[in-house]
């Protein structure tokens, strides 16, 4: 149906349902229903407050990485979408970034 090609076969089960508008995730609290694990995981914290990306300059944590991103531009903290995690940033235990792993290159405060 496109011309979209991945590299993991969990990836291409996940884009084909955007095409089938598969939805086998269901939020027991609410009965939301999403394509894909991380969105659902991420929906979850709305319920728990759960909020495990944390910038440890102003101890802000926020229940998604794309929040904190965009908290960091606010610090004038320029951001690399590939690389490591720089000391500046904390993530807590059993957390993994797969898509963007931010790497802090310069802060300046």
């Amino acid at each position: 149906q496109c011309d979209k090609s991945f590299i993991q076969n969990s990836n291409i089960k996940s884009h084909m349902r955007t095409h089938t508008g598969e939805k086998p995730y269901q939020c027991n609290h609410c009965n939301k229903t999403f394509s894909n694990n991380g969105g659902f995981i991420s929906h979850l914290r709305s319920h728990t407050g759960n909020k495990p990306y944390q910038y440890s300059y102003c101890n802000k944590s926020y229940p998604k990485c794309s929040d904190l991103i965009q908290h960091l531009t606010t610090h004038n903290v320029e951001i690399k979408t590939q690389g490591v995690i720089s000391d500046n940033i904390f993530f807590q235990p059993k957390l993994t970034v797969k898509k963007k792993v931010i790497e802090v290159i310069s802060n300046k405060h």
